[in-house]
């Protein structure tokens, strides 16, 4: 197998994993801005909200989640915060 063939089968690889597995990025791409960048609107749900002058409340409740507990580390472990 020359270098050429390898090339070519991996880019082939490539491209059949990534049309596999478009629906499952696609879908954490959405979870990101959903929870990281607080699109939790849909431009048109939003659009037709401030248009009637009511607000597009945002919520994040998982920011608190993905923080790391705070304080004395030591004492975190013993008093069970970990």
């Amino acid at each position: 197998m020359t270098n050429d063939d390898l090339l070519k089968e991996a880019r082939e690889a490539w491209s059949y994993a990534l049309e596999r597995d478009r629906e499952n990025r696609d879908a954490a791409e959405d979870d990101i801005r959903f929870a990281r960048l607080e699109e939790q609107w849909s431009a048109d749900d939003r659009q037709k909200r401030e248009s009637t002058g009511r607000p597009c409340l945002t919520i994040n409740r998982l920011a608190p989640i993905g923080q790391p507990p705070r304080g004395d580390p030591v004492s975190l472990l013993v008093h069970g915060g970990l």
